[in-house]
This record gives structure tokens, sequence and C-alpha cells, in this order.
């Protein structure tokens, strides 16, 4: 039974990629079978568990220590930075970048695939919460505060398409697509704009929707007056009069 090579996946990622930035196919990697040399090959094959007795204490012996070892270095090892609501630390996609980067070097002046930046899109249903913004763990989703707008900034070489931002998105705004559309640009841009303005009820500045005057909290309260009053003039109406 052929048994595939470990980088097999990884080479043909790799000449699907190049061979999109219009690399010659002489410069594409690929793998070549060839005999092994015979000094490599007496050493490969040397076994040394048969060279070297091992009692079956010295065996129990070897396989705890390694075990210990083991263990010690979980315990000890530092946890992945991730992004906390204490800290505002991010993971950083430190390997997609290094892609990103290489592929830039091997074609220069020429545009990346598509395939390599996801797309993302915020519908009218967004109320400018910016919690997809906090939960995204690289920074990809990002909030913005200008003089008269605020919204979401979106950079598609730091998207790992994690899908957290649709998850965590209460109005079920957002969706993701796993490309960018043909000349949409792959750089951080602005994904939303709510435009600012300050509440007649309190005062505060907010995100106005459908050219809204009052704040959420604030138009929650009239409309719950609005309801109370309704009600109130609703019994009146149905109360009895005095007696003649």
């Amino acid at each position: 039974m052929s048994v595939s090579h470990p980088a097999t996946a990884t080479l043909f990622d790799a000449r699907g990629l190049l061979a999109s930035l219009g690399v010659p196919h002489a410069r594409v990697p690929r793998l070549e079978h060839a005999p092994l040399p015979r000094a490599l090959a007496g050493r490969a094959n040397a076994d040394p568990l048969a060279q070297v007795p091992l009692s079956r204490r010295r065996f129990f012996g070897s396989a705890l220590k390694e075990m210990t070892s083991a263990l010690h270095g979980a315990e000890t090892a530092p946890l992945p930075r991730t992004r906390t609501a204490a800290t505002g630390q991010r993971l950083r996609p430190v390997e997609r970048l290094k892609r990103l980067s290489l592929l830039a070097d091997i074609a220069p002046g020429t545009e990346l695939p598509a395939s390599l930046f996801p797309a993302l899109d915020a519908g009218e249903a967004c109320a400018n919460h910016q919690v997809c913004a906090r939960v995204c763990p690289t920074g990809a989703l990002s909030g913005y505060a200008q003089e008269e707008a605020s919204g979401l900034r979106f950079d598609p070489s730091l998207c790992i398409e994690c899908g957290a931002c649709v998850r965590a998105c209460p109005e079920r705004a957002m969706q993701r697509y796993p490309e960018s559309a043909p000349g949409q640009a792959r750089t951080a841009r602005a994904l939303t704009r709510h435009l600012q303005r300050a509440c007649e009820g309190c005062g505060a500045h907010f995100s106005s929707r459908n050219g809204a005057a009052q704040c959420p909290q604030c138009l929650k309260r009239t409309q719950l007056a609005h309801a109370g009053f309704s009600l109130t003039m609703s019994a009146r109406r149905a109360a009895p009069g005095p007696r003649a």
C-alpha cells in the first residue's frame, strides 16, 4: 500500500496558488522520487534498540521519565494569547500574514487570489452595537469613531474565518463569504457608517438609524409612556359613568 508524502497536501495548495499568480511551471515546487544514497540508507536502517541492550527496568524507567517531562512541559507551557474583555489581547495570525507576504514577494505587482481574502458584509439590520468587533479574536473586525459617524472596519488580511462575529451579532446582520468579490478592496475598509447625533431626550450621542431623534433607551421610555397613557385613557372610557 502506497503512503502519500506528508507534504503532498501543502504542495498541492502551493501549486494552485502559484499557478493563479502566473508563476512558471519550472519554478513551482514538486516532489521528486529518487533512491536514497547508500550512506544515508545504512544510517536510516540502523536500529538503535537492536544495538543497545534494553532491560525491562530501563525501558519503564525511560518511559516514566518521558511522561513526567511531557506533563511538566504541559503545565509550564504558556497558554495561547486570546482576546478577553479585561485585557483586550488579540491573536495575531502570524502564519497567515507570512503566507500573504511570501506570495506578494514571489509575484510582485500581481493581484493575489480572491480565495485568500474572505469577505464580510453587514446588512441594514446592523444597530452598531459593535459586539461583533469585541469578540473578533484577531482584530480583523474593529470599531471606529469619527466626529459625525461611527461604525465597523474590516481587514480581510487578518480574518481567520472563525465566524465569531456572525454568531455574536444580536440582529443577525453579519454575513460571511469565503472569498472577496471581483473588484472588492482587499485592504482595511469601512464596513458600516452610522451617523451620530445628540438625543433629544437625554442629550447623549448615539447612532441614529432611519433618522431617529432619540437614543434607543429614551425611545423605549417614550413608547412605554405612550402605551401606559393609552391604557389609562381606555380604562377611563370603559368605566361606567355616575348614576343619576
